[in-house]
């Protein structure tokens, strides 16, 4: 096949796409396939709605009474785990080893006196920091382990901002989210 051919197969290709991406001629009236299942919208709904600068439901805290207590949730399709710390504060992270990614909280509620990831058996204290890593120094004289650098209070779990109303908790990805009062209104 010489370049110009394919060139102009590409082409070709291209045009059939945005036929199948465009609005149908009916209008607003119908909504297209790919609405559904264009991953590219998908990616960028779960960023605008989910982890962009929105509260989300998340529990209640009547769920978790207790230090210790908590709750599997969603934000989205992110998993999320509810918990009431130390101190009585309720906390909201990502259910995911800040190691390898693993959900490390397989039960969907409980109580827990921290958070063990089941995978490398990283351990977390109930506000989502990173308390331990197994063989952190390597073994046999050093052998593995992590890098000299590497710092706990920097490979904690992704932490979402926690706002509560009523006895509902509400969970940010985003820092620059509004206070929970003005983001619901009256």
């Amino acid at each position: 096949m010489s370049a110009s051919t394919g060139r102009a197969e590409t082409a070709s290709m291209r045009s059939r796409a945005i036929k199948l991406r465009s609005w149908p001629k009916e209008g607003v009236s119908r909504i297209p396939d790919w609405i559904y299942t264009d991953s590219s919208l998908y990616e960028a709904e779960v960023e605008r709605i989910f982890h962009g600068p929105t509260w989300n439901f998340v529990g209640f805290e009547a769920e978790i009474p207790n230090r210790g207590d908590f709750r599997r949730s969603y934000v989205g399709p992110t998993p999320v785990i509810l918990i009431r710390g130390e101190n009585g504060k309720i906390h909201v992270v990502q259910n995911r080893c800040a190691h390898r990614g693993t959900e490390f909280c397989r039960e969907r509620k409980g109580n827990k006196p921290e958070l063990v990831c089941p995978y490398h058996q990283w351990q977390y204290d109930l506000e989502g920091n990173l308390k331990g890593v197994p063989y952190r120094r390597g073994v046999k004289g050093g052998k593995g382990g992590m890098p000299p650098d590497f710092k706990l209070e920097q490979n904690g779990l992704t932490k979402l901002k926690v706002a509560t109303r009523h006895g509902l908790v509400f969970g940010s990805f985003s820092e620059e989210v509004e206070p929970l009062d003005e983001y619901l209104g009256p």
